[in-house]
């Protein structure tokens, strides 16, 4: 498996994301959207966008881990956001750098868009993995 990150001197360009990823390998891994709750659907970091994003993005490490794979071959994302705000971008923005047990989440593309979200989850990240 290979998976290339171009990040062409043009576009945006900050950590964690990247522009654009190009991938070969055996396994396509789909992960639905993962959410800040427990397995009982608790919802954890109530208000709070930072431990929102962490949590959201723990479960996405669970759910690409359960199909074999690792974070880092996670090749897009959609992160769905209830409100775009300065909160909403810090909390990202810290939590891509601190979410996998305080290491950075792997950089890789994404798309941020902001949608209505049931109850009191204010994030929701699905993602797509390529594993060898």
């Amino acid at each position: 498996m290979t998976i290339q990150h171009i990040n062409p001197p043009e576009l945006l360009s900050f950590p964690g994301l990247t522009q654009v990823v190009v991938a070969q390998g055996r396994k396509t891994v789909y992960i639905a959207g993962q959410v800040s709750c427990d397995k009982e659907y608790n919802v954890i970091g109530e208000g709070d966008y930072f431990t929102q994003f962490c949590n959201a993005l723990q479960n996405v490490r669970l759910a690409v881990e359960a199909a074999g794979g690792r974070p880092d071959q996670i090749v897009s994302s959609t992160v769905h956001v209830a409100a775009q705000s300065p909160e909403m971008l810090q909390g990202l923005t810290d939590a891509w750098a601190v979410a996998l047990d305080g290491k950075p989440f792997p950089a890789h593309a994404y798309s941020l868009i902001q949608v209505g979200l049931a109850g009191k989850v204010l994030v929701e990240i699905s993602a797509i993995a390529l594993l060898d």
